[in-house]
């Protein structure tokens, strides 16, 4: 099942969705930015300095440029307090809040959405002494339109909220709800039901978000991708099937090839295999890096027991896309399989750092421990195991292993 983890991570990678945490808990937090307002526009001086609203847009548009650089069109929406503080004379910008569970296909849904959240952004977020809060703003990511709209919530009486078309590049400028493209609502229903599934476990309610996007452009392959994707989870023959008529009514794309492969590997039959290792080669040559090809050849290597070059292809997953911690458990594995115990326990470290809770991971190290000579460190992951699934008939052979290493272990 992990494979499908690597497939739905490109819809979240490294979302607050992912682990199933609170949204403060998982979303990055950005140094707070203190400099003096300049303008919109790299080079902007004093003279030339837009107005303070736009001031403080800018500087909330550096916290999201960091996170829609890293995710694009897998970015969640966001939240963006903005301070307005006296002594200094500045804007703060502190923080960058997710907004990960709730799903919008209408201008008045997202409406909806984005007062609720801001509301609670604002209520949450921590304010310094001789500030005050000055609005919220919510970002919506429209990868393909290459930028964000930016609703403005003024926390000022009788202050009006405006939505601002900000892109990557240039400067930003007053937009209306009806330059939204369904597109950003596909994107948004899609990026919901991949946290519904991942992070909750709710098929049936991802399904339904997926056929609200259906019903907002049936042609849309990111939608398509997703879909294939659910059905390969519970019966992946439908899965091909759907994938392969779909690419062949309306076209192919690098993404939709790689999750077609990714089905067939789970169809297991040899012809399913082979064509999708064709697949996969087939998407490198066109996109080197492309990150479900990229992951899916690595886990076909190991699947054929070719470890050396397993280990290698998931180095390359990793130094393409550090943010896939994925594979590192895929890395650890090759690299213990081949007897390299210090390459893997590296790996396993890694990936457990972003996911402790996986049992399996914790099992593999404190076993690494041991043959590491580890006796301290192995007793630690023994005693995580005990307290999270004390009836593990595992446990008992792993604390003789451990006790075998000296006294008071």
């Amino acid at each position: 099942m992990k494979k499908w983890v690597y497939i739905l991570m490109g819809l979240l990678l490294g979302c607050g969705g992912c682990s199933g945490k609170s949204d403060e808990q998982t979303r990055p937090r950005v140094q707070e930015v203190k400099e003096s307002p300049k303008g919109l526009e790299e080079g902007a001086t004093e003279s030339s300095a837009v107005t303070r609203q736009e001031a403080s847009l800018e500087k909330a548009r550096k916290l999201r440029r960091v996170e829609t650089l890293k995710y694009g069109s897998s970015a969640h929406d966001a939240v963006t307090p903005v301070d307005a503080c006296f002594i200094q004379e500045e804007l703060r910008v502190s923080s960058l809040v997710g907004v990960v569970h709730d799903a919008y296909d209408s201008p008045d849904t997202l409406l909806y959405v984005a007062k609720k959240a801001s509301e609670k952004a604002l209520q949450g977020a921590p304010l310094e002494p001789g500030c005050s809060r000055r609005e919220a703003i919510y970002w919506i990511r429209d990868e393909d339109g290459g930028g964000d709209y930016a609703y403005r919530i003024p926390t000022e009486a009788g202050s009006a909220p405006s939505l601002w078309w900000v892109p990557d590049e240039g400067k930003a400028t007053l937009s209306s709800m009806t330059e939204i493209r369904p597109r950003v609502y596909v994107d948004r229903l899609l990026n919901v039901a991949a946290t519904k599934i991942d992070a909750d476990g709710e098929l049936e309610v991802a399904m339904k978000l997926v056929v609200r996007a259906e019903g907002l452009d049936p042609s849309n392959k990111r939608t398509a991708e997703v879909r294939g994707e659910f059905l390969c989870l519970v019966h992946p023959p439908s899965g091909v099937t759907d994938l392969t008529k779909f690419i062949e009514d309306h076209g192919g794309s690098p993404s939709l090839k790689s999750t077609l492969a990714a089905c067939l590997m789970e169809v297991k039959t040899a012809d399913a295999l082979d064509s999708a290792d064709t697949l996969i080669q087939e998407v490198l040559e066109r996109d080197p890096v492309q990150m479900k090809a990229l992951s899916l050849r690595a886990e076909r290597l190991a699947g054929q027991s070719r470890f050396q070059e397993a280990a290698q292809a998931y180095e390359e997953v990793l130094k393409a896309h550090p943010a896939v911690f994925m594979a590192h458990y895929g890395a650890a594995t090759s690299w213990l399989s081949l007897g390299k115990n210090q390459e893997a326990l590296t790996h396993l470290n890694a990936y457990l750092k972003v996911d402790p809770t996986d049992l399996d991971a914790l099992f593999v190290r404190a076993g690494l421990w041991v043959d590491l000579g580890k006796g301290t460190e192995a007793r630690k992951d023994y005693e995580q195991l005990k307290a999270r699934i004390p009836e593990a008939p595992e446990l008992a052979s792993l604390l003789a292993r451990i006790r075998g290493l000296g006294k008071g272990l």
